[in-house]
């Protein structure tokens, strides 16, 4: 739900004229620490993973 309601009102907020550059800095660095984030976790599972089989 999050990332659809970011890609549809960002677009339209850019040409409304309403996108500022704060609130752009902070979707950016939002992004980015998400995506720091989920990499991480990534990792964290991968080792610990120890097999699906039985």
């Amino acid at each position: 739900m999050v990332p659809i309601g970011i890609a549809v009102t960002v677009p339209a907020q850019a040409v409304a004229g309403r996108l500022d550059g704060l609130g752009l800095l902070a979707m950016l660095v939002g992004t980015l620490a998400v995506w720091l984030f989920a990499g991480w976790f990534w990792e964290l599972g991968l080792r610990n993973y120890t097999g699906a089989s039985a």
